[in-house]
């Protein structure tokens, strides 16, 4: 609960102490079993963390192992523009150019577009398998592929008609 002193400032209805100094009240030390020991039978004050090779990489490894497949993918996606484009600059400066406005324009027009929407559905479909509703997970994937196809239907129109409208010529 807060009170006003008049000052226009809230203060707590009962200050919190704080400790001066974290080392001569805290005893931390590496239990060794993946846990920490509080108030371990050490020296109170000093700050012992024991910390092995292993619980950091351990932790580290993990997280490479979980993002890995993501980071492939990504890199795997980018060097299909950039391949795409190397050959067609081996064609002259305008055909580079031409081709990296097209890829610039179809990945803020489409691509970004549909990959954000995508990525929402991540977030949702993480949630629901963690809650064991795998019911709910299907449903969440057909109304997001619904929804990414109604979406792309414009798209398409849109892409249609640019290249319609680039041959028409002045």
């Amino acid at each position: 609960m807060m009170t006003d002193r008049g000052s226009g400032l809230k203060e707590p209805l009962m200050a919190r102490e704080e400790p001066s100094d974290l080392r001569s009240t805290t005893n931390l030390q590496y239990a060794g079993n993946g846990g920490f020991n509080y108030g371990a039978e050490k020296d109170d004050t000093t700050l012992n963390v024991l910390c092995k090779a292993n619980w950091l990489w351990g932790g580290i490894g993990t997280q490479l192992r979980i993002a890995l497949p993501m980071i492939c993918v990504n890199l795997l996606w980018y060097s299909l523009t950039v391949v795409s484009i190397m050959f067609v600059g081996h064609f002259g400066a305008l055909a580079l150019s031409s081709a990296s406005l097209a890829n610039s324009i179809a990945s803020v027009t489409g691509t970004s577009l549909l990959m954000g929407m995508a990525s929402a559905l991540e977030t949702m479909c993480g949630q629901a398998y963690g809650a064991k509703q795998y019911r709910m997970l299907g449903i969440f994937l057909q109304r997001a592929l619904l929804v990414l196809y109604l979406t792309s239907l414009p798209i398409a129109v849109s892409w249609w008609n640019m290249a319609q409208g680039c041959w028409a010529g002045p």
